[in-house]
């Protein structure tokens, strides 16, 4: 235990972690139904070393306070919006797909985390210096108007 105690610790000192400008582009089908569609994943960061004396005691604190970057999620409509008979019946009787249309466009409407780029939902999650943002906006702000929206239904 206190050969893993001084790994975990000695871990979290010097990461120096950095991506730049890593894409994983695949496309989405319903098999059987072969329609498959773009969805594209954009990632840029920074893991920062963390300062000695500041050290937090678990790696999902550390990360979350020494991380900066963005995160772009970029999926193609039709596969949200595609109104073919078949596809839609395989979407419905899959959990995956259930799922994955309920957080894009929960209950037919598109999820306020998303915005609308060419024939694409996008989604864009950034962290930096000023805090955390989702499509631009600050995450507190997109929070209160689901909060706001959820008031008014």
């Amino acid at each position: 235990q206190e050969t893993r105690n001084q790994y975990d610790e000695n871990q979290l000192k010097a990461p120096n972690l950095s991506v730049d400008g890593a894409t994983l582009t695949a496309l989405l089908n319903t098999y059987p139904e072969t329609k498959a569609y773009p969805i594209k994943l954009n990632a840029d960061g920074v893991l920062n070393k963390a300062l000695e004396e500041k050290q937090e005691a678990d790696i999902h604190n550390f990360l979350f306070n020494h991380i900066e970057g963005s995160l772009n999620l970029s999926v193609n409509k039709a596969l949200i919006d595609d109104a073919d008979k078949k596809t839609d019946t395989i979407k419905a009787q899959s959990p995956f797909w259930q799922l994955f249309r309920e957080s894009v466009k929960p209950q037919g409407e598109l999820s306020q985390a998303f915005v609308v780029d060419n024939d694409n939902y996008v989604l864009k999650l950034e962290k930096n210096e000023n805090g955390y943002f989702i499509n631009g906006k600050p995450s507190q702000e997109l929070e209160n108007e689901v909060e706001q929206d959820h008031v008014d239904d």
